[in-house]
């Protein structure tokens, strides 16, 4: 495994001395999946890598990815994606739903101590 890739596993964003690291938020609505938001998909499990998130949606991955590292903001986003909102939103197609619930369940795991919206009730 590279070394972008395993930071990325363990939790830390990679340094990369050629390039100023990317600010949170910056180009999250972008057109296109940014380079770090594929080296954080490569880095997951493959059973939870969000393929086709990325693919139909990137922006939201882009989303993720700059979140990852900020377990509250990043737990609530999870949720928030998978919630529909009083018929605002059609909803998700069923493999990008699993993809998404695969991560918010991944992301459990990593962040344990981070409650999600449905450990409340």
């Amino acid at each position: 495994m590279n070394p972008k890739a395993e930071a990325f596993r363990d939790g830390r964003t990679p340094a990369d001395p050629a390039r100023e690291p990317e600010p949170v938020g910056a180009d999250v609505d972008g057109p296109g999946l940014r380079q770090s938001t594929a080296t954080w998909i490569e880095a997951l499990p493959n059973s939870v890598r969000p393929r086709e998130l990325g693919e139909r949606y990137p922006w939201i991955t882009n989303k993720l990815c700059a979140l990852w590292n900020q377990p509250g903001r990043c737990t609530r986003y999870l949720a928030d994606l998978l919630l529909a909102r009083g018929g605002s939103r059609d909803g998700f197609a069923p493999k990008v739903a699993r993809e998404i619930s695969g991560l918010r369940l991944h992301y459990a795991t990593l962040h344990p101590r981070e409650r999600g919206w449905s450990d409340a009730h």
